[in-house]
């Protein structure tokens, strides 16, 4: 109800400035991605777009994106089909401390607790010089 309210408004302020609303029922989906730039050197952005259909898109947004502002900034991206994920950086190719942030949606991350209480795998090698077990 109050997404409904919401679009309500803002047909009302497109009528009041004299902007079609029809602009809305577009078939194309907006994205905006906000990213920060946490270590200060400006760079190009590559960027992996995972559809719902299940294709894959590579895009690499240029470093003039920082222009105006060096430590935040943020791209709209169109497109025709509706975004599953998206990875910043997807080849690991920039200088980069933090990997957990670079991908949308959020994907659940270990502790370093959670990893060291895992069960260990078996080592198949160590298993071939066991004595066999009486048939």
């Amino acid at each position: 109800p109050s997404e409904q309210r919401a679009h309500e408004t803002l047909v009302k302020e497109l009528q009041k400035a004299k902007i079609d609303p029809a602009l809305l029922k577009t078939a194309r989906n907006f994205y905006l991605i906000e990213f920060a730039n946490l270590g200060g050197i400006v760079m190009p952005l590559p960027l992996r777009l995972e559809y719902t259909d299940g294709t894959v898109e590579e895009r690499m947004i240029g470093a003039d994106l920082w222009r105006h502002n060096t430590e935040k900034c943020t791209k709209l991206i169109m497109t025709a089909k509706e975004l599953k994920s998206v990875t910043l950086d997807p080849r690991d190719e920039m200088a980069d401390c933090d990997l957990e942030n670079n991908v949308w949606p959020r994907r659940a991350v270990k502790s370093k607790f959670q990893l060291f209480r895992e069960a260990e795998d078996k080592n198949p090698m160590r298993e071939l010089t066991k004595p066999a077990a009486p048939a």
